[in-house]
């Protein structure tokens, strides 16, 4: 999941390097929600990391 995070990650700079550097135009939409979907995955894997730990922190009956 986090290696997903990790290229994800990269082909956005790709695409915003594209966008600065080679002149290319890509909407800004598409730029904003693909950042939306990369935080809310980055989001969901905090959380589970942290539930899980809050679960094994948990006395053992």
């Amino acid at each position: 999941n986090e290696n997903f995070i990790l290229d994800s990650t990269r082909i956005f700079m790709k695409a915003f390097h594209l966008l600065l550097f080679n002149g290319s135009f890509i909407f800004p939409e598409c730029i904003l929600i693909f950042g939306l979907i990369l935080l809310l995955m980055i989001d969901l894997t905090l959380i589970k990391k942290i539930h899980l730990g809050y679960i094994s922190s948990l006395p053992q009956v």
